[in-house]
Order: C-alpha cells, then sequence, then structure tokens
C-alpha cells in the first residue's frame, strides 16, 4: 500500500468500498484469477464489497504483490487485511462509473477507474497498479478525491458566510453517517470563522470530542521538528549540508553509506532510510529518543542517499537526536519551550499515553473479526516523537500557523526555505518538513498525519490567508473534510 496523496505515507492511502448490482445476493465471491488487467477493478471491488472476513483475506493472499506485503515485513498481511476492511466501513459503497483502458508505468500497468462514495459524497479516482506479467497482481493504488467526471463544473460565486454555511451542512452528514468524529477549525487572517466537534473522545466512557479535545497527531510532528532544526541552523550551530554521523554515531548504524546522508536529505525524506522491521512493535517501549538505539542497526538504505524521495519516519527520528545532540537539552523539552510556548500551544505535547491525561481523544478503528470498534493504544507507540504521534488541539494548531506565518519562530527567509519545494533535491511536493500543494497563486503548506485510527491535517493558505485544520480520532476522516473546504473554497467570491 503505497501514499495516496502528496504526502500521504504506507497505508495512507484510501482503499474503496463498491456496491456491485451483481453482488446484491451478498454472496462471497472471491476471484480466482486476473485474466486481463483491468480485470483487477472488479475483483477488488468484488472483494470490498463482500461483508465477510474471509473475502478480504482470500484477496490479500491471492491478488496482492508478495513484494508489497514484504514492506511491513511478517505485519504485512494483518496490516492489508485489517486496513482494508477498515475502509470498508469508512466508505459503506461506492458507485462505478468508468473504468479505463489500463497503461504501462515502468515496470507495471496503471488501470483507473472513477466511483463515488456513499458516506463521503465524493468521487474518487482510483489508480490500481499491477505486475506487466501474468499472474497479475496488485502492487499499489492510490485513491484521490477528484472532480464529478460526468458534469461539468458549475460556475457560481459563494460569500464567506454561504461557504461556511454548506461546509458545515456537509460536515454535519458525515459526522451523522460516523463518517467523521473529531474537530474542525477555519481561519481567515488569523479571524477564526468556524470551529466545530463531532463524535466520541471515548467510546467506553461515552464522552464527547470538543474544541479542546487533544487528538493524535500522527505525522503532523514532522513540522515541529523540522522547525527545531532550522531554528539550530538560524542560531549558527548547524548546517543543512553536515553529516547525520557528526551528530549521530556511525556505530549505531549498519551496512550502508549512512555517513552520507545530510540534515538536508533527512528535512527533505531523500536520506534512503526505509521502514524498520519490527518498529512498530519496539515503539511500544520507546519513551526517549536514545531508547530506539539498537533499532537503528537494522535501518536499511532503500536508495542512494540524495538520489530520490523516500518518505523516512526514522529520518525525522533522526533529527530530533540531533536537536538534542546540539542544544543539550531533551527533545521533548526544546519542543515545548522553542516552539510550543512561543506559539501559545498550551494543550499541545507528547504524552504518554498510559498515563492519564485531561481530554485525550482515543483512536478508534472497526475490528471486523469481532464485529465493534477497538481502540489503537496496543498497536500505537507508548509515546509520540519527532516523526509523530504527539498531540493537540485544533485551536493551538492554529496559533503554530499563525506563529510561522508571522515570523515567530523562524526568520522570514528560512520560514519560506521551510515550505518551498526542493525538486533539486528530488522532493518535488515536499519543503523542510512541510508538504507542498496548490498552484502558484494559491500555495498551501502543511503537513497531515495518518495512522490506525488517527487523520489529522493543517492546511495554511499562503496566499489567501486562510487556514483549515482537522483533526480526527479515526482514520481517513480528515481527508473527505479538507477536499469539501478546497472545493468550496474555488467558489468563493473575489473580493
Amino acid at each position: 500500500m503505497i501514499n495516496y496523496k502528496n504526502i500521504k505515507r504506507l497505508f495512507s492511502c484510501i482503499l474503496v468500498v463498491l456496491s456491485f448490482s451483481a453482488l446484491s445476493n451478498n454472496q462471497t465471491k472471491v476471484p480466482g484469477a486476473i485474466n486481463t488487467k483491468e480485470d483487477i477493478v472488479t475483483m477488488f471491488l468484488t472483494m470490498f464489497n463482500d461483508k465477510e472476513l474471509s473475502a478480504t483475506e482470500q484477496f490479500v493472499d491471492i491478488h496482492l504483490s508478495p513484494a508489497t506485503l514484504a514492506q511491513f515485513g511478517e505485519e504485512g498481511r494483518a496490516r492489508y487485511i485489517g486496513y482494508l476492511n477498515d475502509e470498508k466501513l469508512f466508505h459503506n459503497a461506492l458507485t462505478l462509473n468508468t473504468i479505463k483502458e489500463s497503461k504501462p508505468i515502468g515496470n507495471e500497468h496503471r488501470v483507473q477507474a472513477y466511483v463515488k462514495s456513499k458516506n463521503t459524497e465524493l468521487w474518487y479516482l482510483i489508480s490500481l497498479y499491477v505486475t506487466q506479467e501474468k499472474p497479475y497482481q496488485l502492487t499499489r493504488l492510490y485513491l484521490s478525491p477528484t472532480n464529478n467526471p460526468t458534469v461539468a463544473s458549475k460556475s457560481r460565486q459563494l460569500s464567506i458566510q454561504a461557504m461556511i454555511d454548506e461546509f458545515d451542512a456537509y460536515v454535519q452528514r458525515l459526522s451523522k453517517r460516523g463518517t467523521f468524529s473529531g474537530s474542525i477549525l477555519i481561519a481567515k487572517n488569523q479571524q477564526v470563522l468556524y470551529k466545530t466537534a463531532h463524535g466520541l473522545a471515548s467510546r467506553r466512557y461515552n464522552i464527547e470530542n470538543d474544541i479542546q479535545t487533544k487528538f493524535n497527531l500522527g505525522s503532523m510532528n514532522k513540522m515541529f521538528t523540522s522547525v527545531g532544526i532550522l531554528q539550530l541552523v538560524e542560531a549558527g550551530k548547524l548546517s543543512l549540508n553536515e553529516p547525520l554521523t557528526k551528530y549521530v554515531k556511525r556505530s549505531h548504524f549498519g551496512k550502508g553509506n549512512f555517513d552520507k546522508i545530510t540534515i538536508r536529505h533527512l528535512l527533505t525524506h531523500t536520506s534512503g532510510i526505509g521502514y524498520i522491521p519490527g518498529e512498530i512493535s519496539a515503539n511500544k517501549d520507546i519513551r526517549q529518543l536514545d531508547d530506539s538505539i539498537p533499532q537503528l542497526k537494522k535501518a536499511k538504505l532503500n536508495t542512494e542517499p540524495g538520489t530520490s524521495y523516500r518518505y523516512s519516519n526514522t529520518g525525522m527520528h533522526l533529527l530530533g537526536m540531533v536537536i538534542e545532540k546540539i542544544s543539550g537539552e531533551n527533545y521533548y523539552h526544546y519542543i515545548d519551550r522553542h516552539i510550543y510556548q512561543p506559539a501559545n500551544m498550551n494543550n499541545s505535547g507528547s504524552f504518554d499515553i498510559d498515563v492519564p491525561e485531561q481530554n485525550l481523544a482515543m483512536g478508534y478503528y472497526f475490528d471486523s473479526s469481532i464485529n465493534n470498534w477497538k481502540n489503537n493504544t496496543f498497536i500505537h507507540s507508548v509515546k509520540g516523537g519527532p516523526a509523530g504521534g504527539g498531540y493537540s488541539t485544533v485551536e493551538d494548531l492554529n496559533n503554530f500557523a499563525n506563529a510561522l506565518t508571522n515570523y515567530k519562530l523562524l526568520s522570514p527567509e528560512l520560514t519560506e526555505q521551510a515550505y518551498s519545494a526542493k525538486p533539486e533535491y528530488h522532493a518535488n511536493n515536499y519543503g523542510y518538513g512541510f508538504s507542498i500543494n496548490g498552484e502558484k497563486s494559491n500555495r498551501i503548506v502543511g503537513h497531515s498525519g495518518a495512522f490506525i485510527g488517527v487523520s489529522s491535517l493543517l492546511n495554511i493558505y499562503l496566499d489567501t490567508g486562510f487556514t483549515a485544520t482537522v483533526l480526527a480520532n479515526q482514520g481517513f476522516a480528515s481527508d473527505p473534510i479538507i477536499w469539501k473546504f478546497n472545493e468550496l473554497l474555488t467558489q468563493l467570491t473575489p473580493n
């Protein structure tokens, strides 16, 4: 499973559920072979329409490439099955519109299809990649929201209030369907226009989410780590071209050209460091950054440093270790003193999740094997860190956006460097710890976060003055919200 939008990582892509009229009898029909490359669409969607757990298991076993599963080691099969079943609940059903002709892409073939989600009301373009030779197997996929492929977009203009009203009605509908549980804040030029919260922070105790609820950020912590690194650059204590091994001992790593990795490579995800086998399990015992040192020996370089973009949580974790080495401070203390406090982020932090913390939302996912919701406590890191897993509120993240764009955290020059894409370093949609989206006259910077039971997103619209923050304690929930907001934003009456 592969990144599904600009900054999404493995297991962040939205998968698909489809309701075929041919399957209205609800019989389990698991495909046995792919005769043409286009068959993968029908077979994939057929599996997703089937409510039986065995259908998902058989699809993964028969049609997912072993190399794809191997990216998560022994955990690959179980994680894919759980993830796919979770997506069935999220979309409920999709209506197929068109299957496009397959197209060769490198060593694969890409087959695309347009579908519409029942729960999110949005159109999606599925991109399924299969092997070139038989037996055809699924190697990766993307599902991206898209415009209605059957109707030309209507030209209309909305006032800000009309836009907010229509946006709120959409949020309400998704909340009633159980498709959104979290909080949202929309602001323009530092003025809050809209904020709301829906769903439950605790299903066990029936505690509702509110604006002050602290949600898991997923990978959004990467922004804070990167700002911390750039603060050290601004203070003259660090150069982006310095090697990582100047600050983290070379002996901590195994074979490979780790001595060629620079600070800049880590900031732009071009270090080549890949997923560490057993990383998720090991994170259950990591409360301080140095606790991860035994795991570093397992790290491998998938590519030579500086040659390609490969999203890396380990790379960002290493930057946290660099912060500790240079500043002499514990990473968590540094981020609190130099970022959270100056930005007035009083409800943010990396909390030990096995220790009581007030107003902390539990992350939830649906487990088909027991036909019930589970919280993600036992599969999540015990504590967040430089790569992700911290907690914050929509108000705190809005304060962070204001502090950043008003240069309270970094100089204007380094701030611009942080959220400017780095194609010269093979990071076409990534800066230094920030994702880059939009167009030349509508630049959107920020970051997302995704994990089982976690979906978060901060969008800073540099040219229009808007900020949109969405935090959710269920998977995938922020994506349709931000897509709808972006869609309505294009219809806003010009000033």
